[in-house]
């Protein structure tokens, strides 16, 4: 999946306009934690993220990624 990112960016740069924004999901894995550093680290990208805690299952939060093109 790591092999992926760069095609995700490329994706994602073809289909935003300036500011635009994408969000992305998770339950917490390890590869989104990699994920997570590994954009952090690319240009013309800025990100957050929040946790969303599930009314139905309150000890599984969800991330939910903030991905902005600069």
């Amino acid at each position: 999946l790591r092999q992926l990112w760069p095609e995700l960016l490329q994706c994602l740069k073809d289909h935003l306009a300036p500011g635009g924004v994408v969000f992305l999901s998770d339950p917490f894995r390890i590869i989104a934690n990699e994920f997570s550093e590994w954009i952090q680290n690319q240009k013309n990208w800025c990100y957050s993220e929040s946790s969303i805690a599930l009314p139905d299952d309150k000890d599984h939060p969800i991330r939910v990624m903030k991905l902005t093109i600069i």
